[in-house]
């Protein structure tokens, strides 16, 4: 990956908060949250790849800022990871009911912290990957307005664009291009090629 991923590192504690960036900082691009408020105010600006996210916060709790964050559209796919002192499992089901993927507890081990947040942002990408690759598909699916005469192909924005053109352009295809045998002989009578039935 070029660019390093994005986190969002939410707790009321500052050690923690301090202790998390710390961690993480050589491998990611930290921004930080005191309350859920914040958490929410952040999402827009910073666009984060992972959210850590502490269940019991003053004002708005963890539970409700993950329910928040994954009723609106533009966040659902964000990974919500709650860190959480509480032992309490029916305080876990909750956030993970409310959206949350996974949960670490208070104290936790770097090894852990570090190991969680590769594979919760693995998933991620890999989701990403998956749903760019049905939005390619789905675009390739639609009606293609084509020119029945010179078979250009008409794109979205109303121009015209030659079938190469616009396949590159809305697919990973690459082209290579010679002559099928009816044109050979259409450009070139003289070669004498018999065109194909």
């Amino acid at each position: 990956m070029d660019q390093k991923a994005k986190i969002l590192v939410v707790d009321d504690e500052y050690a923690n908060v301090f202790l998390m960036k710390n961690l993480l900082i050589e491998e990611y691009e930290i921004e930080t949250g005191k309350d859920g408020e914040e958490a929410l105010a952040k999402l827009e600006i910073f666009k984060p790849d992972l959210i850590l996210l502490d269940i019991m916060m003053p004002g708005i709790s963890g539970i409700e800022v993950c329910q928040k964050i994954t009723q609106m559209k533009e966040y659902v796919d964000i990974p919500i990871i709650m860190v959480t002192a509480k032992s309490d499992e029916n305080d876990i089901k909750d956030g993970l009911e409310a959206g949350a993927i996974d949960y670490i507890k208070k104290p936790f081990s770097e090894i852990e912290l570090k190991a969680r947040i590769k594979t919760a942002l693995r998933l991620k990408f890999n989701i990403d990957k998956l749903k760019e690759a049905a939005n390619k598909i789905k675009t390739l699916n639609e009606l293609l307005p084509i020119c029945s005469s010179c078979k250009k192909i008409r794109d979205d924005q109303g121009y015209w664009n030659q079938v190469d053109e616009y396949m590159k352009n809305h697919s990973d295809l690459e082209f290579t291009h010679t002559l099928c045998p009816d044109c050979m002989v259409k450009l070139y009578p003289t070669l004498n090629i018999t065109p194909q039935k």
